[in-house]
């Protein structure tokens, strides 16, 4: 994948930051990054988000099965996102009835 401009914009989004956060850490105005955003969109094809990171995996690993690659990554976050319940719990002790009924809220 050639690193474009645009593309480093559509990383970013991708990643979760914000129009103003990839100003900030590109040093561009945010008019600029949401003039290269709307270059990614027409560019890619795109119609949300969630296509513009089917785009840029699909860029950055060619041949890969994107469906597989975002099932991956969504089972890394529960897991990271588990670790950080059981240290929550473990330093408030008080909060585990509350988590555990979070969770099975989320999960139906």
């Amino acid at each position: 994948m050639k690193k474009t401009e645009e593309n480093k914009v559509g990383i970013l989004l991708a990643s979760g930051f914000t129009k103003k956060e990839i100003a900030l850490r590109l040093h561009k105005s945010v008019y600029t990054v949401n003039q290269q955003t709307r270059r990614l969109y027409e560019k890619s094809g795109s119609r949300n988000l969630a296509d513009i990171t089917r785009y840029i995996i699909s860029s950055l690993m060619p041949g890969a099965d994107i469906d597989s690659v975002l099932r991956n990554a969504l089972g890394i976050a529960l897991f990271i996102g588990g670790l950080a319940i059981i240290a929550l719990a473990s330093m408030h002790p008080e909060w585990i009835n509350e988590v555990g009924t979070s969770i099975m809220r989320i999960l139906k």
